[in-house]
């Protein structure tokens, strides 16, 4: 057996505290002996604060050490990668059993150990979006979207870049005659430009959408869009002329209803109504389409301009919309045709166009009400 006194009388290098600052940090301030994981600022029985480590080396100061080296100069055994942070009884474990733990599996130890700490400790919430807005003429005069506020709104997460922009406003939905098809050749000239192979090359990892137009186009906009990435949408609030969601209280907030009809089992076309920012007059709907179908719809109690107030009001509507999905297309199969007709928020129109997938949903015909006519009139399929 070596001479354990021996040892004891060898005076180690003391290291400087930049080194050992760092050999804490990789660590994690955790033992490094593979398995123990040990946190080494505080006891874990009495939660005393303290130092219960000791800065072990892999090759031993003295060539006489356990696993000691002639041929390895006094800086490299100083040197980080030479260094371990362990717990105590790992350390005397160690030193006994050094037959056993070997330069090359203490390596091993440290290494997987660190690379674990680097990787979990890099792991975070990306607080950068790209905001993406959408205007258009609402009344005949242009309303923009005023990107001051769209900041404020986004707080925590700052804009990764310059806000992408889809502008409408040098369309008139009562003057174009293609206006729809104009419009939504401009959205996807956007999306297939600079939108999606952004996200394709992982440029952009969040989307926050601020919009402003027509129903039909902003449904058009969040299929195009999609699911697939992280996004958050906004709605501009009327009382404080801003874009940031309220905090929630104790207010009670409306909830979702859904009807769905009984026996209609095997009808291919129906009627699918969404009576949240107002009513849909179902008189009106039957008078645009020229036939009676069977009619399925989601409402809240009272319907209103400003029932949507809360981030979390659109995660729940999202469900109920694929709920009422899911019975259409039990019902009626994935072929049939929905005669969409919406009263509907902006950001809801956006999350209703995000959750139709492609070549999975029925097709949606949807419709645009026209005040002059007191008609709704077929704008856009999705």
């Amino acid at each position: 057996m070596k001479n354990r006194k021996t040892k004891k009388r060898e005076k180690r290098p003391k290291l400087d505290m930049k080194t050992q600052i760092n050999i804490w940090t990789k660590a994690g301030g955790r033992c490094e002996f593979k398995g123990c994981n040990k946190l080494l600022w505080r006891d874990n029985l009495t939660f005393t604060e303290g130092n219960y480590s000791n800065i072990a080396h892999i090759v031993a100061v003295s060539p006489a050490g356990p696993r000691g080296d002639k041929t390895i100069s006094e800086e490299k055994v100083k040197d980080i990668s030479n260094l371990m942070l362990l717990c105590l009884d790992h350390h005397k474990l160690i030193d006994d059993s050094e037959g056993e733990y070997t330069v090359e599996v203490l390596k091993q130890y440290k290494e997987e150990h660190e690379k674990r700490i680097e990787y979990l400790t890099s792991l975070q919430d990306d607080m950068k979006t790209t905001i993406l807005t959408i205007s258009s003429n609402i009344g005949g005069r242009k309303v923009g979207i005023d990107t001051k506020k769209a900041f404020q709104a986004v707080k925590p997460k700052y804009p990764a870049d310059a806000p992408i922009e889809i502008d409408l406003s040098s369309l008139n939905v009562e003057e174009d005659k293609d206006y729809y098809n104009v419009a939504k050749k401009i959205i996807d000239e956007k999306m297939n430009s600079i939108i999606i192979p952004a996200i394709q090359r992982g440029d952009i990892r969040n989307l926050s959408i601020f919009g402003i137009a027509s129903i039909p186009l902003l449904i058009y906009l969040g299929n195009r869009v999609g699911d697939t990435i992280d996004t958050d949408l906004y709605q501009h609030h009327r009382d404080t002329q801003d874009w940031k969601w309220k905090d929630v209280n104790d207010e009670t907030i409306q909830e979702y209803s859904t009807y769905i009809p009984e026996a209609v089992s095997g009808e291919q076309e129906i009627i699918l109504k969404l009576s949240l920012s107002g009513r849909i007059n179902h008189d009106i709907v039957i008078a645009s389409i020229g036939k009676k179908l069977p009619s399925y719809e989601i409402s809240i109690d009272e319907p209103s301009v400003e029932f949507l107030k809360y981030q979390n009001q659109i995660t729940e509507y999202r469900s109920r919309f694929l709920e009422i999905i899911s019975a259409i297309r039990d019902n009626h199969s994935s072929n049939c045709r929905i005669h969409l007709f919406s009263a509907i928020p902006a950001p809801i129109a956006i999350e209703t166009g995000r959750s139709l997938l492609e070549r999975v949903e029925p097709k949606f015909i949807v419709y645009e009400f026209d005040k002059g006519s007191k008609h709704y009139y077929k704008a856009i399929e999705v």
